[in-house]
């Protein structure tokens, strides 16, 4: 009878304390997942601000540009049929 005691007390107290456990677990997950998508939108965000200031950089280096001229185009006045230098045919 005392063993039997002793053992529901036992039983009592470990029980208690699976509880306990899993309460930790079910906290320590939530928290992972709460992180998670903390870190997802975070990660978003800052490729949205890359993506944007990236656009603006090269708006800036496009306004104001000058295109230079196509060398391998005969000037004008030149003959187009002009052979390009260092191609001599003996």
């Amino acid at each position: 009878q005392k063993m039997s005691g002793i053992s529901a007390q036992h039983s009592t107290k470990i029980d208690g304390k699976r509880e306990q456990l899993q309460q930790v677990q079910k906290m320590f997950r939530t928290f992972a997942v709460s992180l998670e998508s903390q870190t997802s939108e975070m990660k978003k965000e800052a490729r949205k601000e890359r993506q944007q200031r990236r656009a603006v950089t090269l708006h800036k280096m496009d306004t104001g540009s000058v295109s230079l001229p196509d060398i391998h185009q005969p000037r004008p006045g030149e003959e187009a049929t002009k052979e390009p230098q260092g191609t001599a045919v003996a």
